[in-house]
């Protein structure tokens, strides 16, 4: 019973590794200034993160990684922690198949496009660009 105790005690306070999503391509560094390039990493890799956590006020400029057995340090611009992969924004999000709420090429529902009540208010008289300048010309 002690030793589960200390185990869980133990375990709770080692920073112990979490899934992370490669989320561009980028490179495995083997420094943490990023500095000594040790192989690139395709964008969608899994890779599990460790030191990523920050309690100080500047942001960290690298976190640890291992990517396939091999252990290196990368940007934290390029890598969410926590990611699952197959529900991942970066699978869908950036795809040509996913479609907005709000598409401008949908004709069915948007005959003319989307226009906003306070801007459908306004004339559509078109007025001659001298017109609209003709105080603010500076000779």
């Amino acid at each position: 019973m002690k030793k589960t105790l200390y185990l869980l005690c133990v375990l709770t306070f080692l920073n112990c590794g979490k899934k992370a999503e490669i989320t561009w391509n980028t490179e495995l560094y083997s420094d943490a200034e990023l500095t000594q390039k040790i192989a690139d990493i395709k964008k969608g890799t899994v890779a599990v993160a460790s030191g990523y956590r920050n309690h100080a006020w500047v942001a960290k400029k690298s976190i640890a990684v291992i990517v396939d057995g091999k252990e290196g340090f990368v940007s934290p611009k390029h890598v969410v922690i926590g990611q699952n992969p197959a529900k991942s924004v970066f699978t869908w999000g950036y795809s040509e198949k996913y479609k907005n709420f709000f598409d401008p090429k949908d004709k069915k529902h948007y005959k003319d496009g989307y226009e906003f009540p306070d801007l459908a208010k306004l004339p559509k008289d078109k007025l001659p660009l001298d017109a609209l300048v003709k105080d603010s010309i500076v000779e």
